[in-house]
């Protein structure tokens, strides 16, 4: 079997989940050329924008079956992508980018209190 190209990746939202320390970034991948259940998928992440020379960590552990991933990396810009990868372990191109950015914390605040 011929495996077909992952047609995109599109990136829904980046939402803190605890406003101090964890923020997450939830994929959502759209793959309208294999059939629903014939793949299973692969998300890449890079830190800077994908080109010549830029290498994409695969942050999945194995590959997955469900078109939602959430992904936790922490204040910084990032960037995604997604490939199909056939049970006999055959991967596709991979998709388009798709960029998050999460904002760092504020910065703590400091406050004095003088009672007189």
């Amino acid at each position: 079997m011929q495996m077909r190209r992952l047609a995109s990746l599109l990136l829904l939202f980046a939402i803190p989940v605890h406003a101090q320390t964890v923020h997450t970034v939830k994929l959502t991948i759209i793959d309208t050329n294999n059939p629903a259940g014939t793949v299973k998928y692969n998300v890449y992440r890079a830190n800077m924008a994908c080109s010549t020379g830029v290498t994409m960590n695969l942050v999945t552990l194995a590959p997955i079956s469900t078109l939602i991933y959430t992904d936790t990396p922490g204040p910084g810009t990032f960037f995604y992508a997604a490939t199909a990868v056939a049970s006999n372990g055959d991967e596709s191109a991979k998709s388009p980018t798709a960029a998050a950015t999460i904002a760092a914390p504020p910065n703590a605040i400091t406050i004095t209190v003088t009672v007189n």
